[in-house]
């Protein structure tokens, strides 16, 4: 069985992150917007800090919770780091699973950056595309979501990037693994699993993603992401990259999205390249 240990050391130090960073996010003005009947089917939207500088790319969160809980608003303390840069962002929120199979969760976060897209232009702003960026089952929908053809029609806008953290990016791959993740695959995705799997779902033209892995995770194992890059860049060269974090379990490798932590310039320079 994987060991879990490092995953428990890890909770209490993120905890601390999401208090303070919800702190900032409060004090610098959130806003929480719903866009269906679902209580899940809201919006957390930060705008750009007032000294940052300015930029035309729409950030999205979306959070990870294995397709069936968290929050957008809960993890509005992952937009932070973005708006200090100077980015619009919102943390996306989408219906859960087994309930609410996919697409419902892909439909929902698309519906996600619409209705934050019209709050950027409320303030004056027009983003001129969007980058996603997720963690666990959000780094799966982040990943999905920049790879797959049409959605930059549904959006409106083009899909300039993604940062997939601890994703399943290979479902297959995720089957295979212990624990509870092929449950969890298996509720989400039903009888729409390679619809569903990113890696399934690459193809020529696709834009620029950055997968970041804990090379430690005990959840959602490495192998899934360094599969997912090979297969992308054997379609595309250059397209896709890894950051593996040595000793980093499935939590921990969420620190990226919070300023002035390990990883964080590299998620703001893959940003400012787009």
């Amino acid at each position: 069985m994987p060991d879990r240990s490092v995953e428990l050391v890890s909770y209490a130090p993120m905890a601390a992150h999401l208090i303070k960073y919800t702190a900032e996010a409060q004090l610098m003005g959130v806003r929480l917007r719903r866009f269906g009947s679902s209580m899940r089917q809201h919006i957390a939207y930060l705008p750009p800090y007032p000294d940052a500088p300015g930029r035309d790319v729409l950030v999205c969160f979306i959070h990870g919770g294995g397709w069936s809980s968290g929050s957008a608003w809960g993890y509005r303390a992952c937009l932070p780091l973005f708006a200090r840069a100077g980015y619009p962002c919102l943390s996306a929120g989408y219906r859960y699973a087994p309930r609410n199979q996919f697409p419902a969760q892909a439909h929902d976060v698309i519906a996600s950056i619409y209705h934050a897209w019209e709050e950027a232009a409320r303030d004056g702003l027009k983003p001129r595309g969007v980058a996603l960026v997720g963690h666990s089952a959000g780094g799966h929908l982040a990943g999905l979501l920049g790879v797959t053809d049409g959605v930059q029609r549904a959006l409106g806008l083009p899909v300039l990037g993604a940062v997939p953290i601890s994703g399943v990016l290979d479902m297959q791959e995720g089957l295979r693994a212990e624990g509870d993740l092929p449950r969890m695959i298996a509720d989400f995705a039903g009888e729409r699993l390679a619809e569903a799997d990113p890696v399934q779902r690459l193809r020529p033209g696709m834009p620029p993603i950055l997968c970041i892995h804990g090379d430690m995770d005990p959840i959602v194992p490495i192998e899934g992401a360094r599969r997912f890059v090979r297969a992308a860049q054997s379609l595309q060269p250059d397209c896709a990259r890894l950051v593996e974090l040595p000793g980093a379990g499935h939590v921990e490798a969420m620190q990226v999205v919070f300023p002035e932590q390990l990883g964080s310039l590299a998620v703001l320079g893959f940003m400012q390249e787009l």
